[in-house]
């Protein structure tokens, strides 16, 4: 019966991860990526989180070493340390190279402070993305004083 649950809980999750990717992308004008600093999708205008408050939040909690650039193996981290079980499922479907594909303007491997400002329609684009990214991660982190050691980037 849980078990079931927990299924129920990811097969919405990713229902609602994936009509939120589509939205996301729907908005994209084909214009030059260069452009994409700009652009703010119009749920952003009335959201009750930011966009810098997130960009700060993630260099707080998820730049475990401190070098100002967030990798795969920093966001899996993170998201172990504060995610509930039911989320770890969903998470497994939107691993960190997702992630790293909607926030990583540059294609580094690395998220910077530079990647988050020029993938404003990819990565936390819609006030339900900050929504969700803010009160599961950084309002958890924050409560529970989340600390992690460092981990190797690749």
């Amino acid at each position: 019966m849980i078990l079931r649950a927990i299924l129920v809980l990811a097969a919405v999750a990713l229902a609602r991860a994936h009509e939120s990717h589509s939205h996301r992308h729907s908005n994209h004008d084909g214009g030059d990526d260069d452009d994409s600093a700009s652009y703010v999708d119009p749920s952003l205008k009335h959201c009750k989180y930011t966009r810098e408050s997130a960009v700060k939040c993630a260099q707080k909690y998820a730049d475990l070493n401190g070098d100002g650039l967030i990798c795969s193996a920093e966001i899996e981290a993170l998201k172990a340390a504060v995610l509930w079980l039911p989320e770890r499922i969903w998470s497994m479907l939107h691993s960190a190279s997702n992630t790293m594909e909607h926030c990583d303007h540059d294609r580094d491997g690395y998220i910077s402070e530079h990647d988050f400002y020029h993938s404003t329609r990819t990565c936390l684009a819609t006030c339900e993305g900050l929504v969700d990214f803010t009160e599961r991660i950084c309002q958890r982190a924050e409560r529970d004083n989340i600390r992690l050691p460092e981990v190797a980037c690749e």
